[in-house]
């Protein structure tokens, strides 16, 4: 019996019909027609079916409601189907950050493979969408005021605080399923001890396993296409532990990146730069295999961008040209904060970033795109318009607005 739809797919699309755990891939005909033949026997009246879109072996999109086999399957029974959408396509979801994701498996704090239960239920809920808050790297002075996820040291690196341990090699031995259930069995995230913890951990599992892992196809394919910002990002948190502090302005040496004195700082640190790049290359295949995961059950992450990037960022260390280093992001004053808002994040340099074409966005939002199908983006008028207020000024009523006219 064959099976017949017409769908137009883009580029690099394939279309499948699904029956129960089975996928059969469709052929293309002519004008946007798929068609597919099954033996009779392996159907019967009653079963249920649908039609999926595939890009790259993932399954990127499903039909809304499933279609039903109402007569008897025989040879020459040829089924005509139209695609079941979602009327105007729109989405539920829940929003969520990840550290709150508390299973019994993790250490203390949710980490990316908590997902996979979070996405099993959206999935069994009819819910197209998983929101996260900010996943970046927010580590600073490695205390509790590090926690606040809007104000990473990267706009690209991740946290480390949501790595799986066992997953990069760690041992869940007796020492560490005391520690685990322990810090599992504080009522709120122990933020200081649960990375302290972890970072011992990860610094025993690079010890143990970095040779073999740095031997990998997929670590060098890793570390070549995320150079232009990994490397300097190792060397910002290398230094930043040296100094003391993530202000570079108060480092006693590189306080302005010169790029052939980092890379011979580098050179000579290369055991702890590695590390951080072995970190971020495992938080990398965990968050992008549950990317994977979700999308094969219909289910979207989505990303949360935050208009600010911390004065004492990678980002700001790099390329300072590209913010005014001057100024500060705020709120005017309004009913709920009568002095108005300061941020204290660093105000775009929209003229500078025009030069290159906003190659700096451009390299963000792609990074952004390897995890997240769609993206919030936070208080997007800054784009338009920002609330900007002078260095030295604690109080937002000091304020104006600087137009982003590029």
């Amino acid at each position: 019996m064959k099976f017949s739809i017409v769908y137009h797919t883009r580029w690099g699309e394939n279309l499948v019909l699904r029956v129960g755990a089975k996928a059969y891939p469709m052929y293309y005909v002519a004008d946007g027609l798929w068609e597919v033949k099954l033996s009779a026997r392996s159907l019967k009246e009653g079963d249920e079916y649908y039609y999926e879109v595939v890009e790259d072996g993932l399954h990127t999109r499903h039909e809304w409601h499933p279609h039903i086999l109402s007569r008897k399957p025989s040879a020459s029974l040829v089924i005509r189907d139209e695609w079941s959408d979602r009327p105007g396509w729109r989405a539920a979801g829940t929003a969520i950050p990840v550290f709150s994701l508390r299973t019994r498996k993790d250490f203390g704090v949710g980490e990316f493979e908590d997902l996979y239960a979070l996405v099993d239920w959206a999935s069994a809920t009819g819910q197209a969408f998983i929101q996260l808050l900010p996943i970046n790297d927010t580590t600073m002075s490695h205390t509790w005021q590090d926690s606040y996820p809007y104000n990473a040291n990267s706009s690209f690196a991740l946290h480390p605080m949501y790595l799986h341990l066992p997953s990069v090699g760690v041992s869940e031995d007796e020492e560490y399923c005391r520690l685990r259930d322990e810090l599992n069995a504080s009522p709120s995230v122990d933020y200081e001890r649960v990375n302290a913890v972890k970072w011992d951990y990860i610094r025993r599992a690079y010890a143990k396993t970095f040779k073999a892992v740095s031997a990998r196809e997929d670590y060098r394919v890793f570390l070549a296409e995320n150079e232009g910002w990994l490397i300097p990002y190792a060397a910002f948190c290398v230094l930043r532990d040296e100094n003391g502090t993530a202000d570079f302005s108060r480092w006693k040496t590189l306080s302005r990146y010169r790029k052939g004195a980092v890379a011979a700082y580098v050179a000579d640190h290369q055991d702890e730069v590695q590390l951080h790049c072995f970190v971020q290359y495992h938080l990398h295949r965990q968050l992008k295999a549950v990317r994977d995961y979700a999308r094969g059950k219909g289910v979207y992450l989505k990303g949360d961008l935050p208009i600010g990037v911390s004065r004492t960022s990678a980002d700001a260390w790099v390329a300072p040209r590209l913010f005014n280093m001057d100024s500060q992001a705020g709120a005017p004053p309004d009913y709920f904060s009568r002095d108005g808002q300061n941020w204290s994040f660093p105000t775009y340099n929209w003229d500078e970033m025009a030069r290159d074409g906003y190659a700096w966005w451009k390299r963000r939002l792609g990074k952004m795109s390897e995890y997240f199908d769609a993206f919030r983006i936070d208080h997007i008028l800054g784009f338009f318009r920002i609330w900007e207020i002078p260095v030295p000024v604690k109080s937002g009523l000091e304020g104006h607005f600087n137009p982003a006219l590029p």
